[in-house]
C-alpha cells in the first residue's frame, strides 16, 4: 500500500513530498493521499488538486483540508474576527484559500466519492475523506 502525505513545508519522513514535486507522481499509484493545507501554498490550486487526483489508483483514498475563505468569512462578519486572527489565518505564506464546497465540487466532478466532509467554524478549516471508486 502506498500512503503518501502532500507537504507544503520541508518533507520530514519517507512518506512525504512536497507540493511542488507531485507531477513526478505517476498515475494511479497511490492508495491513499493526505493533503492538509498543502494546497494554500501554491498559486494554481485547482489545476494541482486535479493532478493529485490522477494519482489516485481506484479505490484509493484522499484526505484534504485546509481554510475555508466562507466560514473565516463569517467569523469577520458574525463576530468581528480581528486583523491579527486574520492575517494569521490569510497571509501565512498562503497563494489560495479554498472552501469546502469548492472542494467538494471539484471532487464530485471528478467522479470522486465523498465518505466524510466537515467544517470548523472554530478555525475556519475544511476536512474532507473521499474514494476514487471503479465508476467514476
Amino acid at each position: 500500500m502506498i500512503k503518501l502525505t502532500i507537504t507544503h513545508d520541508e518533507p520530514k519522513a519517507d512518506d512525504e513530498l512536497h507540493i511542488s514535486t507531485i507531477a513526478g507522481i505517476v498515475d494511479n499509484a497511490v492508495d491513499h493521499l493526505v493533503v492538509n493545507d498543502s494546497l494554500d501554498y501554491i498559486a494554481d490550486r485547482t489545476k494541482n488538486f486535479k493532478i493529485l487526483l490522477s494519482k489516485l489508483r481506484i479505490n484509493g483514498i484522499i484526505e484534504i483540508s485546509g481554510v475555508d475563505i466562507f466560514a473565516l468569512s463569517r467569523m469577520i462578519m458574525l463576530i468581528g474576527a480581528t486583523i491579527p486572527t486574520i492575517n494569521d489565518v490569510l497571509y501565512a505564506g498562503r497563494q489560495s484559500v479554498g472552501s469546502l464546497l469548492s472542494t467538494l465540487d471539484i471532487l464530485k466532478h471528478a467522479g470522486i466519492t465523498i465518505e466524510i466532509k466537515q467544517l470548523n467554524d472554530d478555525n475556519f478549516t475544511y476536512y474532507v475523506k473521499a474514494k476514487r471508486c471503479l465508476t467514476q
